[in-house]
């Protein structure tokens, strides 16, 4: 689904534009632990925003997130969870990020 405008065209030639101003490609974060084993998450995701909640037992741990699925190459930021292992992360939208746990 493109980002900006979509145009139907009917039988006869005819042209209708359709803005869609709510299309938007999903964005993910992928979360692993120090080993770089994967971490199942229960996020949300809004078009430039994602809410990581790794849930309570993750609560207050350090991490860093990274550009990239599965990549340490490239820092975006490091932060803290909060008391219930969540997080709010802005960030633009089609692309995918990794989240390391310290």
């Amino acid at each position: 689904m493109p980002a900006s405008k979509v145009i139907l065209t009917e039988a006869r030639n005819e042209t209708i534009a359709n803005n869609i101003d709510k299309a938007w490609s999903i964005s993910y974060v992928y979360s692993y632990d120090s080993e770089m084993n994967r971490i199942r998450i229960n996020s949300t995701k809004q078009q430039g925003v994602v809410v990581i909640n790794l849930g309570k037992d993750y609560a207050g741990r350090n991490f860093t997130i990274y550009k990239g699925r599965n990549s340490t190459k490239k820092k975006v930021l490091s932060g803290t969870l909060d008391k219930n292992g969540k997080y709010t992360l802005k960030i633009g939208n089609g692309l995918n990020y990794t989240l390391v746990i310290e």
